[in-house]
């Protein structure tokens, strides 16, 4: 017994080791990684772009189109380019990242360049008779304009895997440009150039 009351408090003093517990996988870096994407919504676009863990900058090319805002309405995609309202953007950004585990929400502005063509009054129809159905595109007038633009950014990516080498997401952008200011807004989904490896975790 005497030998048991000599052991108890070396016991009770020995350091308690900490049991194993389960790794949990980190969430991907966004250190040193060159992203490629497209987005489509009312709009279209590709972009290109480096996330570094702290800012990311990317250039963009991005179409728009729409219709007229009065009767008729014009066919979207109609046989003479002055059916339809369009402007054409390339923009270059830069912006900050903040991170929320697997996603990472941005801000972002920079400087553009847009090309368009905006509808004016509306001039006359052509009318066109099928077998099976008959239609009209309607013409408008018309004016060309170049600008320089302020292009802004707010977007949400988030792994689409769990590698973090593919990535989907929403944006909304905003080009403020003193011929014809755009919004819009996109889903996006974009590819890592360089597979991610067990050493960016």
């Amino acid at each position: 017994m005497k030998r048991i009351y000599y052991l108890l408090p070396a016991l009770l003093s020995s350091p308690v080791q900490a049991q194993p517990t389960a790794s949990t996988a980190p969430a991907p870096s966004l250190a040193n990684a060159w992203y490629i994407g497209l987005g489509v919504g009312n709009g279209a676009e590709i972009y290109g772009g480096y996330h570094a863990p702290h800012w990311l900058a990317y250039g963009r090319l991005r179409g728009k189109w729409w219709g007229p805002d009065k009767e008729p309405k014009a066919h979207l995609f109609g046989d003479d380019v002055n059916t339809s309202s369009q402007q054409t953007e390339v923009a270059a950004l830069l912006g900050v990242p903040v991170a929320a585990g697997r996603s990472y929400f941005y801000a972002a502005a920079g400087v553009a360049y847009v090309s368009g063509r905006q509808l004016g009054e509306y001039r006359y129809s052509v009318r066109k008779s099928g077998l099976l159905s008959s239609d009209a595109t309607h013409y408008y007038a018309y004016r060309d304009y170049q600008a320089i633009g302020l292009p802004l950014e707010l977007g949400w990516q988030s792994a689409a895997y769990a590698d973090g080498n593919a990535r989907f997401g929403l944006v909304g952008q905003v080009n403020l440009n003193p011929q014809h200011s755009v919004f819009c807004l996109l889903a996006t989904v974009s590819v890592r150039l360089s597979p991610l490896r067990r050493a960016d975790l």
